[in-house]
């Protein structure tokens, strides 16, 4: 489901719209949708994708800000666990802590989102 950037729209409701291929090098485009503030646009590159493991992409302003987003799907003894985090580098960072908070509570609700699109599959 996470390589699936067509269908993010019909359980995503951070990343309302998103294309692309899901191929290490490119960039794949996603229209978020933070829960409070303007929705904006993004074109991470994929840094590595194993489908139904793991997905990275990594965004940048070149000499700013570099954000690195992982998803990993790990089995457990209730079915598969995800496990999503982010790193952040660059001077500016230290400045965009609200916006980070903000993201969490997205990735939260996205987390339980996919649960849910997960077990009605």
């Amino acid at each position: 489901m996470l390589v699936e950037l067509d269908r993010y729209q019909e359980w995503n409701p951070h990343i309302r719209r998103a294309h692309g291929v899901v191929t290490v090098g490119k960039k794949v485009t996603l229209r978020m949708h933070p829960p409070k503030g303007r929705a904006v646009t993004i074109r991470p590159r994929v840094t590595f994708a194993e489908p139904g493991v793991e997905l990275r992409l990594v965004g940048r302003v070149p000499g700013l800000f570099s954000g690195e987003h992982r998803f990993v799907l790990r089995p457990s003894g209730q079915g598969t666990h995800l496990e999503q985090s982010e790193t952040y580098r660059g001077p500016i960072v230290a400045f965009l802590s609200g916006a980070i908070r903000a993201s969490r509570t997205s990735f939260e609700t996205s987390n339980r989102a996919l649960k849910d699109r997960a077990e009605a599959t």
